[in-house]
């Protein structure tokens, strides 16, 4: 049962809040709380828990819209070009692994 619900649109404020027990607990995707709570340079490591796997059975999906214009097809193609080639890099692997703890099986789908 959730009671009290708080929106907050700074990361700070919400590691801030679980820290200080303003909230007992938040449910977000792991890059947000994973280095919070375990990066060398945070100053709530030690201070956060995270669970050691996802709540969900696959990670959280994020996409990128345009206006649906033709002007921004062109747009939408960099994007995608952008991702395909950014996927298997050793550049994203190491991100990963420092903001959510490891990699993440992705799928890029273009619905265009």
């Amino acid at each position: 049962m959730l009671a009290n619900l708080i929106a907050y649109s700074e990361q700070g404020r919400i590691h801030d809040s679980v820290a200080d027990g303003v909230v007992d607990a938040f449910a977000v995707e792991r890059p947000i709380f994973h280095w919070a709570a375990t990066g060398a340079g945070s100053r709530w490591r030690g201070r956060i828990d995270i669970l050691p796997d996802n709540l969900a059975g696959q990670a959280w999906h994020y996409c990128v819209g345009v206006a649906a214009t033709p002007e921004n097809q062109r747009l939408l193609g960099k994007i995608d070009e952008f991702l395909h080639g950014f996927l298997h890099t050793p550049e994203r692997a190491e991100i990963e692994r420092k903001w959510q703890g490891s990699t993440a099986h992705v799928l890029l789908v273009s619905a265009r």
